[in-house]
């Protein structure tokens, strides 16, 4: 089953992870790093007895992969859960370089924090995506509805939402956009609307740019 909570660690299980003085000095340059700390998370919380408060069961399911290319370097995480495997967005590991000053602890934390908000925000849209299909086979199966049957009203909330962005001024508008077409589609759109001074040429650079995976 999904996470009923998101992913998280209590102070009492980062002072056991810390504690050890072969971490004293750890920064992280590398995926092979981050494997390293994960593994460390394993062996001090992955496997302490079923009622421990201590116990992180869900580390025993994630896995570290590299995912440098075009001179970034950058590492993801993927946690499987119920046979269903989902990632992190890219994690850049010059995001570590002023926390890398500090080795150690501060380290440690930076990273992992970085990992568990990833997870929780795939996790998240897991569920999403399940609860869609969970209503969309109970609407379809069970109440006989159509896809017709819901165009007014999905047409009306999408007005709605419309609105409440639109009054949010810009940032709400541009926060909107890189959320539905990712940052380089939406810095087409802006830039098509500065050119062409025209909505129209803008709509026609937010229907054409591909949606972000």
């Amino acid at each position: 089953m999904f996470p009923a909570a998101p992913l998280a660690l209590t102070e009492e299980q980062w002072k056991l992870l810390t504690k050890p003085r072969e971490f004293d000095q750890f920064t992280v340059s590398g995926a092979d790093d981050v494997d390293l700390l994960l593994g460390h998370v394993l062996d001090t919380l992955g496997y302490l007895p079923a009622e421990h408060p201590l116990l992180f069961p869900p580390i025993r399911d994630m896995a570290v992969y590299d995912a440098t290319h075009g001179g970034g370097r950058a590492f993801v995480v993927a946690i499987t859960v119920d046979a269903v495997t989902v990632t992190t967005e890219r994690i850049h590991l010059d995001g570590f370089a002023d926390v890398n000053r500090t080795p150690g602890a501060p380290v440690m934390r930076a990273v992992l924090t970085q990992i568990l908000h990833g997870l929780n925000q795939a996790l998240a849209g897991l569920a999403r995506w399940a609860a869609g299909c969970s209503l969309a086979t109970y609407a379809e199966q069970h109440l006989g509805l159509t896809a017709e049957a819901l165009e007014e009203t999905v047409h009306d909330t999408a007005v709605d939402h419309a609105l409440t962005v639109t009054q949010g001024g810009l940032a709400a508008q541009i926060d909107y956009l890189i959320r539905h077409l990712g940052v380089d589609n939406t810095r087409r759109v802006l830039e098509a609307l500065h050119l062409g001074r025209s909505t129209a040429v803008a709509a026609d650079a937010f229907t054409a740019a591909p949606q972000p995976a």
